[in-house]
């Protein structure tokens, strides 16, 4: 840069002299004679032109030799440009590629590890409070109502048939017996147990069939089990009267072998309850 001065000290020298000569000639010739009596000497064009016209040019020279310079200095200016342009863009492709549903994302999964969490604590309560009832000591009633049925369906409603009165819970075995082979052949609905090992039916979610479809065997054995002691207060208490389960009012449509059958392997359960 300091090789270029003399010569743009030479440029300006000699556009200054060029712009005093043509002042010089602009001196008392009949135009400025024409302009002061018009009053537009003041905005001579030439005088007015040629200086702005000379600072441009120092300009343009200036910053010409500048960008020559910057450019002929070699590649490490451009790279630099080309190292902040590259980081700019670089900013803006990282800005671009924020996701704002990563937030979101975020708490949806969140949600989902808390959900988790409480689902598995929800299980290991469960789970305790099984081992929990298992580990505890059985009465006798329920030892021997566990022992009877142990290895069928029903199995699970012992812990709610040791709450029924004696009566009640040996008709409870023994008509499951005779009726499902304690829960082995019950009704389905929609592929589930209903829980209904009696034949039992009633007005209460009924399957096609017509029979009961319980949600839970504490509520069969709730439902089923006032129904029995029911009979029984009523006196209906021998497996001869409680045909009525099988037959209804009257067994006279049905095959006489089967009803006696029924009562007989009727009583003989209720006896293995009992004995």
């Amino acid at each position: 840069m300091s090789e270029e001065l003399p010569k743009l000290r030479e440029k300006l020298m000699f556009f200054s002299l060029l712009c005093q000569k043509r002042n010089n000639r602009q001196k008392g010739s009949p135009q400025k004679e024409i302009a002061s009596k018009t009053g537009i000497g003041k905005l001579n064009i030439s005088s007015k032109i040629l200086p702005v016209l000379c600072l441009v040019l120092f300009f343009s020279v200036y910053l010409g030799e500048n960008s020559l310079t910057a450019v002929s200095s070699g590649d490490n200016t451009k790279t630099v440009l080309e190292e902040k342009t590259i980081q700019v863009s670089s900013t803006k492709v990282k800005l671009f590629k924020f996701d704002p549903m990563e937030k979101v994302k975020a708490g949806v999964d969140q949600v989902r590890k808390a959900e988790e969490k409480e689902r598995q604590e929800r299980n290991a309560k469960k789970k305790k409070e099984k081992e929990i009832v298992e580990s505890a000591p059985l009465d006798s009633l329920e030892l021997r109502y566990k022992e009877l049925v142990a290895g069928s369906p029903l199995e699970k409603m012992v812990p709610f048939l040791a709450k029924c009165d004696r009566e009640t819970a040996a008709y409870l075995i023994a008509i499951a017996k005779k009726e499902s082979d304690w829960g082995e052949h019950s009704p389905k609905k929609g592929g589930n147990d209903c829980f209904n090992y009696w034949g039992y039916r009633g007005t209460y979610n009924q399957t096609a069939s017509g029979y009961s479809c319980f949600d839970s065997p504490e509520q069969a054995i709730l439902v089923v089990g006032e129904r029995i002691k029911e009979l029984l207060d009523k006196k209906i208490n021998t497996a001869e009267k409680l045909v009525v389960w099988k037959c209804g009012s009257s067994c006279a449509g049905h095959d006489p072998a089967g009803v006696r059958k029924w009562i007989s392997d009727v009583a003989l359960y209720y006896k293995k309850v009992n004995s």
